[in-house]
């Protein structure tokens, strides 16, 4: 494995040059391919979208030659290594390569052994660090070895719309050998749910692939070519067909043939009781460039499904996509009911709360994005987090999952199983709240003794009931019962007292004025701190000094 791999653009007119350059072991010299272009202009369209630390240039090339490529590379990205490749041996060729900035260049017809001393010396250069290089695999055995991976990567391109010129995608396909030349193309998306306790990332990448080879054998079968993308629990489709005797529709034709392929779907889950599926499919086109907005549209079908539960199948044409970036007008005043609850430990009542705070998300006429909602959970959990570690404790620790809690949440596939995510924080919280004050009620005088102690330590500053009950995990209201039957006052009554007996300690200390002494037992304004010492002494902060110091 290489570390620290260098990203690397390839421009040359002739597809097989860029191909064969494609297929040369770059990884074990320190680099990996973003992609080639047959022009300059191409070039800085993929360095625009991902900027490259070397590009591999020939100088004859239509639209934009490699020297003027070289000039406005080195003008927008100076960090950018450039090796010019050039059938000439002429020097003012190679004079002028050097004067715009290139590391190297290299005569045509292409010496693989000297590319390969070309950038064992660029390596040093950009990293100081020298790799040991490995063998030269011959370009027709790197092509067979990574023509999936080449044949998916052109799919990403289409569906993502990183490829956009079609005579580039015609040349590409026929060295791919890809036969997509049916009439119709449509993107599918069959999306998996996996109950949170079976994860297991990599065993699911391989079930998902094997699925994937039936569904392939499958589409085939009945006369239309696939081409598969996978991801973990995902599986992107291609799908390439003709209707079949020209009196079913597209539309007919491709949800007969989805259905078919959903007893595939079936027979796989079977074997995976904890899994269950959706399916979106996009709008159908003529066009293979228009894959990439079919793409789109099962995205945006994909916030449709996850609201749903249970294996279903999502048409675009059939659906209705509207979604909504933000609430209205945020609940907040439920958000903090629940959050209370939650810290109450009451489970039952948080429960409830959050089942009027979801709710939220569902009404009106329109859907709230997933992501958003999403966010909003994730808030939520960093709220409560924030409560955790203000007492020395973490939400991570209570419920067994460290932050960032976005990972979790984006773990969960559908509305279904985010609630019941959040439902299963809220059983763990509520039961170490309970724990605590089940050990707080045994004797509430510990749980005063606990807040009394606080105050002792933290009368200067600005304190209220729920900062002090927080610290010693109960409710504010709960806390201040306590206080009042254990105390015979409650808790501003204490605290006011406490601070004036300070403040008559501080008075005796002649070094000490009065507005210091003030500020020093948590009082904003003189004037207020006097009469508070009046009210509570019988005289004023000056008088008691003066009898002090007189006795």
């Amino acid at each position: 494995m290489v570390d620290n791999l260098y990203k690397l653009i390839i421009v040359d007119d002739e597809l097989f040059i860029r191909k064969g350059m494609e297929s040369f072991h770059w990884r074990s010299l320190g680099f990996v391919p973003l992609g080639s272009a047959s022009n300059g202009k191409n070039a800085l369209e993929l360095m625009d979208k991902e900027v490259a630390d070397v590009v591999i240039t020939d100088i004859k090339m239509p639209v934009m030659n490699g020297l003027e490529l070289s000039r406005i590379l080195q003008e927008k990205y100076p960090d950018c290594r450039i090796i010019i490749l050039t059938g000439y041996e002429d020097f003012s060729y190679a004079k002028t390569a050097i004067s715009v900035g290139a590391f190297e260049y290299i005569l045509k017809p292409i010496d693989l052994n000297e590319l390969n001393n070309v950038f064992l010396k660029l390596k040093e250069v950009l990293d100081d660090k020298k790799k040991e290089s490995k063998l030269l695999l011959t370009y027709e055995k790197q092509l067979e070895e990574t023509l999936p991976f080449a044949v998916e990567n052109f799919f990403e391109g289409i569906l993502h719309q990183k490829v956009i010129d079609l005579d580039e995608i015609e040349e590409e396909m026929e060295f791919l050998e890809i036969s997509a030349k049916k009439t119709w193309y449509v993107s599918a998306v069959y999306q998996f749910n996996v109950t949170q306790n079976t994860v297991n990332s990599e065993h699911n990448s391989i079930e998902v692939n094997e699925l994937s080879k039936k569904l392939e054998h499958y589409f085939e079968e009945n006369n239309a070519s696939s081409f598969f993308m996978n991801d973990t629990n995902a599986i992107i489709a291609v799908i390439n067909f003709d209707t079949r005797d020209g009196s079913a529709t597209p539309y007919e034709t491709i949800e007969k043939l989805i259905v078919g392929s959903l007893e595939e779907v079936s027979s796989f889950l079977k074997n995976h009781p904890l899994w269950s599926s959706q399916v979106c499919v996009g709008d159908i086109f003529k066009n293979i460039l228009s894959l990439s907005k079919s793409y789109t549209q099962c995205r945006l079908l994909q916030g449709k499904s996850f609201f749903a539960q249970g294996d279903k199948v999502f048409y675009f044409w059939k659906e209705k996509i509207d979604f909504v970036k933000t609430l209205k007008e945020y609940p907040y005043e439920i958000e903090n009911k629940l959050i209370n609850a939650i810290l109450e430990g009451n489970k039952e009542k948080s429960n409830l709360c959050l089942n009027d705070f979801l709710e939220e998300f569902l009404k009106g006429e329109f859907q709230i994005e997933p992501e958003y909602i999403k966010s909003i959970v994730n808030q939520l959990l960093n709220i409560l987090d924030r409560r955790f570690n203000k007492n020395g404790s973490s939400l991570g620790s209570v419920i067994g999952i460290e932050p960032p809690f976005a990972k979790l949440i984006e773990r969960q596939k559908t509305f279904f199983d985010l609630r019941t995510c959040i439902e299963d924080v809220i059983s763990k919280v509520t039961e170490y709240i309970n724990n605590i004050n089940d050990n707080n009620k045994t004797s509430s005088m510990v749980a005063v003794k606990n807040a009394i102690d606080y105050i002792k330590e933290h009368y200067y500053e600005k304190i209220s009931l729920n900062q002090v009950a927080e610290h010693v995990y109960l409710n504010g209201s709960y806390l201040s019962v306590q206080f009042k039957k254990e105390i015979g006052k409650n808790f501003i009554e204490y605290l006011k007292e406490y601070r004036l007996e300070m403040a008559k300690v501080l008075l005796k200390r002649a070094d000490l004025k009065i507005y210091t002494i003030c500020e020093m037992v948590g009082y904003d304004k003189q004037q207020y701190f006097s009469d508070s010492f009046k009210a509570y002494t019988g005289m004023t902060p000056m008088e008691f000094r003066q009898k002090t110091n007189f006795n």
